[in-house]
């Protein structure tokens, strides 16, 4: 199995021109040297109101790599606290 590599702008400019000829996925692909999938997943990512552009997409996938994973998971243990202890504190019957 070959070890993850992000796409470099270069390759998102190949994939913005070649969506502009109206090339298909899989040859997009097979020219940068990555799975279908691969593209697949960075135009559905990347895309703005209008179109996919590459430096946009450059953009949003650097900003993306910039959030450390855990801060998505933070949020979750704090919500279920605050709700345990809010819950437990209006609602009890030995608290009068």
């Amino acid at each position: 199995m070959k070890p993850y590599k992000h796409l470099t702008q270069e390759q998102r400019y190949h994939i913005y021109q070649c969506l502009k000829q109206g090339m298909t996925r899989s040859f997009i692909a097979d020219n940068i040297g990555v799975n279908k999938c691969t593209v697949s997943r960075e135009i559905r990512r990347n895309t703005g109101k209008k179109a996919y552009r590459y430096k946009q997409a450059h953009r949003l996938a650097c900003n993306r790599q910039s959030i450390p994973k855990y801060q998505k998971w933070c949020i979750i243990p704090i919500i279920k606290f605050n709700h345990t202890v809010h819950t437990h504190k209006h609602f009890s019957p030995y608290l009068s």
